[in-house]
């Protein structure tokens, strides 16, 4: 029993169970989309279809998007404040480094929730209330 709802669990969050229609998008994605895209491509993580435009965004990247925020943007954050008023080069460049790799994650994930909720949104209003 326990394998049988790994398995379900796993194949929710490889995404195979995505239905093919187009994924929603709206003013705030479009202004994330070019970002979102540049970081998928620079982790190499590219979509088949090339975009996020017309991929959505598996729950288990959402996952790691948030979890790459937490362990690199923020400590990156944290060691650049603190490396410029003791103007230390090397800790300047990897706290950069951190923080655009923190904020590029954070974007894919506010751009993949904000897909999973326009998503159940068009659901809700396309299936009929009782």
């Amino acid at each position: 029993m326990w394998r049988q709802r790994l398995r379900q669990y796993m194949e929710r969050m490889s995404g195979r169970l995505t239905p093919p229609e187009v994924t929603p998008l709206d003013r705030i994605q479009l202004m994330l989309l070019p970002i979102a895209d540049l970081f998928m491509i620079l982790m190499y993580s590219r979509p088949p279809g090339g975009s996020l435009r017309t991929a959505r965004v598996t729950l288990m990247t959402i996952w790691l998007a948030a979890a790459v925020v937490v362990l690199a943007g923020i400590p990156a954050a944290v060691l650049l404040v603190n490396a410029i008023p003791r103007f230390q080069p090397v800790l300047i460049l990897i706290g950069l480094l951190g923080v655009a790799i923190g904020l590029g994650a954070a974007v894919l994930a506010v751009f993949g929730i904000r897909q999973r909720i326009l998503i159940a949104a068009r659901q809700r209003t396309a299936s009929p209330s009782p």
